[in-house]
C-alpha cells in the first residue's frame, strides 16, 4: 500500500513539474522534434494564446513634415521624431505597447 501511494506521488509531483501547452499536451523542442517547445507547439492559435511578460513598453511618437535627402536628393517627408527611418520600436511576445502618437504636420497628413 505504502508503494503504491509513493508511486502516485511520484506520478502527480512529475506530472505537475511540466507543463501543458494550451492542446493539453507537454512536449520538449529537441533535434528530432522542432514542432513543439514547452508550453506552445505549432498548433497554438497565438492570436488567441499568448504570455503575459508583465512588461509595458511605452514609446512617444512625433509626425512631422520635413526635407531631407535620404538618397542625396532634397525631398519634402513625413518623419517620426524628425528622423528618417524613425525611431525602432521594440518588443518581446507578450509585452504591452502603449504608443503615444503627436501630429505636428503643418498640412494635417
Amino acid at each position: 500500500m505504502i508503494l503504491v501511494t509513493l508511486i502516485a506521488c511520484l506520478l502527480l509531483t512529475v506530472g505537475e513539474a511540466l507543463p501543458q501547452n494550451p492542446s493539453g499536451r507537454y512536449c520538449e523542442h529537441t533535434a528530432t522534434s522542432r514542432n513543439c517547445w514547452g508550453e506552445y507547439d505549432v498548433d497554438t492559435d497565438y492570436s488567441e494564446v499568448f504570455p503575459n511578460t508583465g512588461v509595458v513598453r511605452e514609446y512617444w511618437l512625433t509626425a512631422q513634415n520635413t526635407t531631407l535627402a535620404p538618397d542625396g536628393y532634397e525631398r519634402p517627408m513625413l518623419v517620426f521624431n524628425g528622423t528618417f527611418p524613425g525611431p525602432t520600436i521594440e518588443a518581446e511576445w507578450g509585452d504591452t505597447l502603449v504608443i503615444h502618437v503627436k501630429n505636428d504636420m503643418q498640412h494635417n497628413g
